[in-house]
C-alpha cells in the first residue's frame, strides 16, 4: 500500500507485501490475472512467443499482459478453450520460488505449472554449442516447493 502523506510504500505485511489493489510485490499481478494453468519460461522473448499462440480472454477481448518492475512478465489468454498464463521468470530457483508463491496467492483452486527452459552443461567431451536433449529421468515433479529446505532443522529433507 502507499501512504497518502508521503507517497512511499507502506506494506502491512513485510513477509508477503501487496498493494491496495491486492497486487503481489514481485509479479505485480492480482486475483483474476493469472490462470490455474501456468507455463513458466526464463526469457521474456520466449514468453512473448508462446503468448502469441494464446487467444484473447472472453471478458476483455485481449490477451492480458503485465510487466513488473522486478523483471517478471505475465501473459494470460486462452489456449484450446483453457485459460493459460505464461510467466517469464528470469534465471534460477529463487526467481521460480517467487513465481510459484505469488501466483498461488492470487489464484483459487488447483494449479499446474510447466517449466520450459534451458540449462548449462559442463562436459569436456562435448564441444561448446552442442545441443543436449534431456532424456528419461530428467524431470522433476515437486509439490509445495521450498527452495530453502525444510522448516525445521529436526525434519529430514524430502527424498530427491
Amino acid at each position: 500500500s502507499t501512504s497518502s502523506s508521503t507517497g512511499k510504500a507502506n506494506f502491512t505485511n513485510a513477509n508477503f507485501p501487496t498493494d491496495p489493489e491486492g497486487r503481489v510485490y514481485h509479479l505485480d499481478v492480482k486475483r483474476g490475472e493469472v490462470a490455474t494453468r501456468v507455463v513458466s519460461v526464463g526469457d521474456a522473448g520466449r514468453a512473448a512467443l508462446i503468448a502469441s499462440f494464446l487467444a484473447p480472454l472472453p471478458d476483455t477481448g485481449e490477451v492480458f499482459m503485465r510487466a513488473s518492475k522486478r523483471g517478471f512478465v505475465t501473459y494470460t489468454g486462452v489456449f484450446e478453450g483453457v485459460r493459460v498464463s505464461v510467466v517469464a521468470t528470469g534465471m534460477g530457483m529463487p526467481m521460480m520460488d517467487f513465481v510459484v508463491r505469488e501466483c498461488r496467492a492470487v489464484v483459487d483452486g488447483q494449479m499446474a505449472f510447466c517449466r520450459l527452459g534451458t540449462c548449462g552443461l559442463l562436459d569436456g567431451a562435448l564441444p561448446v554449442g552442442t545441443v543436449v536433449v534431456a532424456s528419461k529421468g530428467a524431470v522433476a515433479v515437486r509439490r509445495e516447493p521450498d527452495a530453502f529446505g525444510t522448516s525445521s532443522p529436526d525434519t529430514p529433507p524430502p527424498p530427491p
